[in-house]
């Protein structure tokens, strides 16, 4: 997947570019106009990094959050799975 993604000045995050749409439930479609990110009202992002077909923000609290392709371990969950939306990820 090749995605782009910024983050703006309330701490929201928006993606576009070849990536998966939560709204349409669908693992990976090409979005030719920037979405928005769904997390909680309360988690403000800081912080975002893009990878091959994954994604991670770091919030304002020091929570992590992943999704995207996980073939290789890359949102550090303890199964291969891909994930749609973003998931914390639980830190030692």
């Amino acid at each position: 997947m090749n995605h782009s993604g910024c983050i703006t000045n309330e701490g929201k995050v928006y993606l576009w570019g070849i990536t998966g749409d939560p709204s349409l439930g669908k693992k990976q479609v090409l979005l030719k106009i920037p979405i928005e990110v769904n997390f909680s009202k309360r988690t403000v992002i800081q912080d975002l990094k893009i990878g091959e077909g994954f994604t991670l923000a770091l919030s304002n609290k020091g929570e992590v959050f992943a999704w995207g392709l996980n073939e290789f371990g890359q949102l550090a969950k303890d199964d291969l799975m891909s994930r749609i939306e973003p998931e914390k990820v639980h830190l030692p």
